[in-house]
């Protein structure tokens, strides 16, 4: 074991358990597949409205990411054996010195990419309030797990672990996430679009624009008998109103009303690379949806694109990793939502794109609309002349295949992208 190592094991076994133990925060955990970091940005909004509280940076959901949260120091990482043995040293006055700024709640992610990922993370902060937002047919990050059952019942762990006395915020869409009540003792909070879900959204509808940009997505949020509009421009599917919805559970966990829950939301930004909708070149419009990529986000973002249909539409797709024997399945399910959501032009980008061009093929999509390159680097000049004004165009791959380059090189504002 390294010295890296070596400090992480001590913070994560004893120093951030012991700050756990003498500030007692409320400690709320989100998992899942698919938009944890926006219901993570969600729930920070509604919370902090009513509460001091602190939330992992980013994606910064693993052991590291934890931790370094626990301690409110930053979470960028360095290999300098100074700065971590800083952070060793700063844990240690914590516990020491009493920090009367400490927050009431920390909002933690936690991300699970192997096998008792989620474990690890609940035995640092064991959860007050447990949130699984959603996992697909297909999830991402199923690569080091034996099947897909493997998952649920690794995401399955955070209800497992939870506190006795918690609340689980459980998606009611998803039977087997639903299902995870029978693990715990505590209360349960379930949220969903169908009706019989206890946090529930009775009408959703993304209103177009002539300028796309002033786009906004209008919800009815009802609990119990009470019910609330919402809208919000710029911030746009259904990814988003499930996170809304968790984060009005939690609300509802800690007493939070759902007026003042709804307010809080007015004010939510979007995470870089999630769903950016700004303006492209010739007077086009990007979905700037870069920072990664797994089947039902795929799915999700292409629905949102079927609500403008005034707007002759682009997908620009780059390889989704971390699928393991489940990759070239998921490449070519996502053949399918291309048909079911009428794009016009298909640029495929990585050797698993190759799996979801021969399925449009078999499914009779017009091969003259259809496009492939071996990176990004490659694609961008030909994509800058696919695009004709008013087109709607969607940006989305996994991290790694370096989607911002296209991003930036048909965006009207480049240096935006971020």
């Amino acid at each position: 074991m390294n010295w890296k190592a070596n400090i992480l094991k001590i913070l994560s076994t004893i120093i951030s358990k012991v700050i756990i133990w003498k500030y007692k925060p409320i400690v709320i955990a989100i998992t899942g597949n698919v938009g944890k970091s926006s219901t993570k940005e969600a729930v920070a909004k509604v919370v902090g409205s009513k509460y001091n509280i602190r939330y992992n940076e980013l994606n910064y959901n693993n052991e590291f990411g934890i931790v370094l949260t626990i301690m409110g120091v930053d979470q960028k990482g360095s290999s300098s054996k100074i700065v971590w043995f800083k952070h060793l040293l700063r844990g240690l006055k914590i516990i020491l010195i009493r920090d009367k700024n400490y927050p009431e709640v920390l909002v933690l992610e936690y991300g699970a990419d192997r096998p008792n990922d989620i474990k690890k993370l609940c035995s640092i902060a064991r959860p007050d309030i447990a949130i699984v937002t959603n996992i697909g047919d297909i999830p991402v990050h199923v690569e080091f797990f034996k099947d897909i059952e493997s998952v649920y019942t690794e995401k399955a762990n955070i209800i497992k672990m939870m506190k006795k006395t918690g609340s689980a915020i459980l998606n009611y869409d998803n039977e087997k996430i639903y299902g995870f009540r029978k693990y715990t003792q505590g209360k349960i909070i379930s949220y969903g679009f169908d009706n019989d879900a206890d946090v529930h959204i009775s009408s959703y509808k993304i209103e177009t624009n002539d300028e796309l940009i002033d786009s906004k997505m209008y919800i009815r949020f009802e609990y119990k008998n009470h019910f609330a509009p919402f809208e919000i421009q710029g911030v746009l599917g259904k990814g988003f109103a499930y996170a809304f919805m968790c984060a009005i559970s939690v609300g509802v966990a800690l007493d939070i009303n759902l007026l003042d829950s709804l307010h809080a939301l007015e004010d939510y930004q979007l995470l870089p690379g999630r769903l950016n909708l700004i303006n492209g070149i010739k007077n086009s419009y990007i979905f700037n949806d870069c920072y990664n990529a797994s089947p039902l986000a795929v799915k999700n973002s292409l629905e949102l694109l079927n609500e403008f249909k005034n707007n002759r539409k682009l997908f620009i797709f780059g390889d989704m990793k971390e699928l393991g024997n489940f990759s070239e399945k998921a490449h070519r399910l996502v053949a399918k939502y291309i048909i079911d959501n009428n794009i016009k032009i298909f640029v495929g980008i990585g050797e698993k794109t190759k799996f979801t061009i021969e399925s449009l093929e078999k499914l009779d999509f017009d091969k003259n609309n259809i496009y492939y390159f071996n990176t990004s680097e490659e694609a961008r000049l030909k994509v800058q002349d696919l695009i004709y004004p008013g087109d709607l165009i969607l940006i989305k791959g996994s991290h790694s295949m370096k989607m911002d380059i296209i991003s930036r090189e048909i965006a009207f504002e480049p240096d935006s992208i971020v």
